[in-house]
């Protein structure tokens, strides 16, 4: 409840309309999916998270899902389907975010890219390209909480980064990085 009351005193400090979430999905809106893109499988919806999203729409706080899945039109269908099975239909949330195969091809070719800072990079662009401050944000990385960019060593956010991932990855954290309009919430990975 706490998270609750926290986004209710958030969403009323902001302008309504200025505001957004982003949820991870694996380990997040779901617990983690195997590999392969099989239609059969029945996702396992995380209802604590599931109960967050329906407050931030209660809330009228769009919602922006981004993932590190690839994108493709079999990718992008079963992903939707997982999401619907879970109670968020496309109509419940403004945007899917799904990785581009330039992307997702760069893993093989640059041994310094990683998945954090393409996440970090959509996240920027929804709050750029929509004129949203993020107010929430769920992930089962820390690096999917992250207000800079993973490859900032010189930042106090980037070293708060560094002891947080020294905790045990066992637990669910709630709290805020640093910025107190900005709730993050870590799954365990």
């Amino acid at each position: 409840t706490w998270i609750i009351s926290a986004l209710t005193k958030i969403s009323d400090f902001f302008v309504k309309g200025s505001v957004c979430a982003v949820l991870d999905i694996d380990g997040t809106i779901l617990k983690d999916r195997t590999d392969k893109f099989n239609n059969e499988m029945d996702p396992f919806c995380i209802h604590m998270i599931y109960n967050i999203f329906q407050m931030c729409k209660k809330l009228d706080i769009p919602i922006y899902i981004l993932t590190a899945r690839p994108e493709g039109r079999d990718q992008r269908k079963w992903t939707v389907g997982q999401l619907t099975k879970c109670g968020y239909p496309p109509s419940s949330y403004v945007e899917l975010i799904m990785m581009p195969n330039s992307e997702w091809n760069r893993q093989d070719t640059d041994p310094e890219w990683n998945f954090s800072e393409y996440k970090y990079r959509e996240r920027e662009r929804v709050a750029r390209t929509h004129n949203k401050t993020i107010v929430l944000n769920a992930g089962d990385q820390w690096t999917d909480l992250l207000r800079v960019p993973p490859c900032s060593k010189s930042t106090e956010e980037a070293d708060a980064y560094n002891q947080l991932k020294r905790l045990p990855n066992k637990g669910i954290y709630v709290g805020s990085l640093l910025d107190l309009s900005w709730i993050s919430i870590k799954l365990p990975h």
